[in-house]
């Protein structure tokens, strides 16, 4: 948005991520036939759409679908004289929406004292995530949901954030269909979503003597999930080198 002769316009929509995650741009791209991809120094890529075509395309196309960044959709539509629609906050079973969620807002992660791969979402808190409702999307899935409060102390200044963790042994299965029938597309945490399911044999042999066959096959599966499309990161101080 930008102030033009005293009033607000729209000057484009935008969508930024990192370079490792720019197939889902093209996705969009593909999909809606407007915009452009542009590269943000050598780290990030970023979907344009600029002109009022494209815009109205673009947001016919989310509108009711839109649940966290509302604000700034409610405006857009307002602007393009498009009647704003209400998404529901609780998504409903089998839903797309969460696979879409986990491309822009989500992680997967080893937990390794648990020994399981967690799927997690962590936003800021206001009237819209506190809102967001998870719970029906995976069937027999529940996402648990915690409220935190953060202090920078540099700045002293106090965040709320609520986050939505699949945390649960018994999820892991589960998550892994859902997302069999649901792609994400962001290359880098659809490959650990599908790792699950090896993940599932293997993790017994967490336990297993260090030189052992079976711990060698679990180390190295851990090392294939945080080196794959992530490699220049150190690795966790647990698996062994």
């Amino acid at each position: 948005m930008r102030i033009l002769n005293g009033k607000r316009v729209l000057k484009a929509i935008s969508i930024k991520l990192s370079v490792r995650d720019a197939r889902i741009l093209y996705r969009i791209q593909t999909m809606l036939h407007v915009g452009r991809i542009v590269a943000v120094g050598p780290q990030l890529a970023m979907y344009v759409v600029s002109d009022r075509v494209g815009m109205t395309k673009f947001l016919n196309r989310v509108n009711g679908e839109i649940r966290l960044k509302v604000p700034g959709l409610k405006e857009a539509c307002t602007i393009l004289n498009i009647e704003y629609k209400i998404a529901n906050p609780k998504v409903p079973k089998g839903s797309a929406y969460l696979a879409g969620l986990l491309d822009t807002e989500g992680s997967v992660v080893i937990n390794y004292p648990g020994n399981r791969i967690d799927m997690a979402f962590e936003f800021t808190q206001n009237e819209y995530t506190l809102a967001l409702d998870l719970s029906e999307v995976i069937e027999g899935a529940k996402p648990v949901v915690r409220k935190f409060e953060k202090r920078n102390q540099t700045q002293d200044k106090v965040f709320y954030s609520i986050r939505h963790v699949y945390e649960n042994v018994g999820n892991m299965q589960r998550i892994y269909n859902y997302f069999k029938k649901n792609r994400c597309y962001s290359d880098f945490k659809y490959y650990r979503v599908m790792k699950i399911k090896r993940f599932l044999e293997l993790r017994p042999y967490k336990s297993y003597p260090k030189d052992s066959v079976e711990f060698k096959l679990y180390n190295e599966f851990l090392k294939d999930f945080y080196t794959h499309l992530n490699e220049g990161k150190p690795l966790p101080s647990y698996i062994v080198h």
